[in-house]
């Protein structure tokens, strides 16, 4: 399922934005930027309401193994919330509720991350959604591994594929995009804007989420520790729409098509707005990374010329 939403510009260098009926934008159902918090404040163990987010949102932080800590650190130019599980057999969680639960609803999870270093230890810093089986309630769909492996997971733990590595990431930040598209019933995941894979959602995942989770998983036997951060967790309902911006190279209309990565679309154009539009085909694609751009050269001594990015199945 893709928001069908179109929008248009001319070569006269302005951009007129318009959707259609029922495409109306992503709804935030969370969002924590942790900047309530002074550095060096302990998260461990605590309850809050993100104060960067919808006021009926809420935070619940834990401990399930060990003395790990989870504390708001000013670093990286921002207040993350360092997961400190240096020392092994360590795990702790930080889960998000929304403020209503959502049924097969189409749901984009965003958020930064920071992985100090990789290591040849068997620890993980997992994702995590509610599921329908309940010996396995919160499998993740994704896991960090601390050798730098990134592992899909899509039916329980005894399916885990291997879509990429962030190892040479560490310590840097890495911005994450999971899109959990129950009615298609997908997900896919894109590292720093680039789309490492897509999958069936399994059939142990519910329909019904209204939390997520991320766990810093330095327990299992051989774990050497690691640490990690977050910022910036964000949970949308929705898909991402298309936009489509407009500049100018050597006086013709350069366009930049902008969305969901993976979302099919056609570039379509008139000589002028109407009642009625034959819209004219201009390019078909799929978005494979970031932004497309397109330079309409067939537009040079055209006086005007009106274009929108239409999103396909």
């Amino acid at each position: 399922m893709k928001i069908n939403q179109s929008l248009a510009g001319t070569t006269f260098g302005f951009v007129l934005f318009f959707a259609c009926p029922g495409n109306a934008g992503a709804q935030t159902l969370f969002y924590d930027d942790f900047e309530q918090f002074a550095g060096g404040t302990d998260l461990t163990g605590t309850s809050y309401v993100p104060a960067s987010g919808p006021s009926s949102a809420s935070v619940v932080t834990s401990v399930q193994n060990g003395t790990p800590t989870i504390k708001a650190t000013n670093f990286l130019g921002s207040c993350w919330a360092l997961f400190d599980n240096s020392a092994a057999t360590n795990k702790n969680q930080y889960k998000g509720s929304f403020p209503s639960v959502q049924t097969n609803q189409p749901l984009q999870v965003t958020w930064k991350m920071w992985i100090q270093a990789t290591n040849p230890g068997l620890g993980m810093f997992l994702v995590s959604i509610p599921t329908s089986d309940p010996t396995a309630n919160f499998n993740p769909p994704l896991a960090f591994m601390d050798t730098g492996c990134i592992v899909a997971l899509t039916n329980g733990t005894s399916v885990q594929t291997l879509i990429g590595t962030w190892g040479p990431l560490a310590g840097t930040i890495m911005t994450n995009v999971l899109i959990l598209d129950y009615p298609g019933r997908t997900f896919s995941y894109s590292l720093n804007g680039q789309r490492l894979a897509t999958f069936p959602l399994g059939l142990y995942f519910t329909n019904v989420v209204g939390a997520v989770y991320f766990n810093g998983f330095e327990r299992s036997p051989g774990s050497l520790g690691n640490r990690f951060a977050l910022d910036e967790v964000r949970v949308e309902l929705g898909l991402p729409p298309l936009t489509l911006a407009i500049d100018w190279s050597n006086s013709l209309p350069r366009l930049s098509v902008f969305g969901e990565i993976g979302s099919h679309f056609a570039l379509e154009y008139v000589s002028a707005l109407a009642a009625s539009n034959s819209w004219q085909s201009l390019l078909t694609n799929t978005l494979s990374s970031g932004p497309l751009i397109l330079t309409d050269t067939n537009a040079s001594g055209v006086s005007s010329r009106f274009y929108r990015a239409r999103g396909m199945p």
